[in-house]
């Protein structure tokens, strides 16, 4: 039990770190996003003239590897001394790259979710006749929802996930 409400307390501070570092991207690519708009809108919107995807890949995966490696190696030296080996480091090299990759892997889901989802409703406004004013408050109902919902769910998913691949590991 004490076990348990210690995984569930770290776990959780990991949860609102993540919550609020997705929120923190959310913001700043909802500016470049808002900021490139009025040139991204022709008959239908280009994606990739709302925001770099990669540029974004990179810049969620560098901001949420410090907060799952950490939550990994905690899980890990936990886990290795309720084994009675606190002498195992369960987070090395191999683990480290396999934390890195299932960011990255975050990473890329979200950014393209993101993306697909700002095409589909500002494509959706423009066949509808809507105005700029119209398109640019569903861009920010849009990153409304990300930060109330999707910063959420990525947060509890990925914190569990990680936590749970340290305490196996």
């Amino acid at each position: 039990e004490a076990r348990y409400k210690e995984w569930s307390d770290y776990t959780a501070q990991a949860e609102t770190d993540i919550a609020a570092t997705i929120r923190k991207i959310n913001g700043e690519q909802k500016n470049e996003v808002l900021e490139n708009l009025p040139a991204a809108i022709n008959k239908a919107v280009d994606p990739k003239d709302l925001f770099n995807i990669e540029k974004w890949i990179s810049i969620t995966t560098d901001a949420m590897t410090p907060i799952l490696e950490t939550l990994f190696e905690h899980q890990a030296r936990s886990a290795a001394a309720d084994i009675g080996k606190p002498e195992l480091n369960p987070f090395n090299d191999t683990t480290r790259a396999a934390v890195k990759r299932s960011v990255q892997m975050m990473s890329e889901s979200y950014q393209q979710t993101t993306l697909e989802v700002l095409e589909t409703k500002i494509n959706d406004g423009l066949q509808s006749g809507a105005s700029l004013s119209d398109i640019t408050k569903t861009v920010e109902q849009i990153y409304e929802w990300s930060d109330e919902k999707r910063a959420a769910m990525v947060a509890k998913t990925e914190s569990f996930r990680t936590a749970n691949g340290a305490l196996k590991e």
